[in-house]
């Protein structure tokens, strides 16, 4: 046993707990928990079509900086930037399955359900 493991215990370097702890805390604000559906009446985003069978086009009323796909255990997928109101995205980057997909502005992060089948 080397004098590090034997200070900080074994260490795990395949996992990113930063990266954990702030998927957790993200879904939280001052007043508890974000729900998924809950859209800035300002700002709006659509997904169509949803679920998505092929493809699918995001559209908004803001300019989108990027956007983040997180499976259903909250793993990011895919994580892109944009730079436009709109983009689209291909059923070849994802599985059959349920997703969130969150999309960043300058001012908003807003969440909806994207259903692959």
């Amino acid at each position: 046993m080397t004098w590090r493991e034997y200070v900080l215990g074994r260490t795990n370097h395949v996992i990113n707990a930063s990266e954990i702890i702030w998927n957790f805390f993200k879904q939280y604000d001052i007043n508890g928990l974000l729900k998924l559906d809950e859209i800035n009446p300002k700002s709006n985003f659509k997904i169509s079509p949803n679920p998505m069978s092929r493809s699918t086009k995001v559209n908004s009323t803001f300019s989108i900086i990027k956007y983040v796909i997180y499976d259903i255990q909250g793993k990011v997928v895919r994580d892109e930037e944009v730079g436009d109101s709109e983009f689209m995205i291909e059923k070849t980057v994802l599985q059959l399955g349920i997703y969130i997909l969150e999309v960043l502005g300058e001012t908003q992060i807003l969440r909806q359900k994207l259903v692959v089948q």
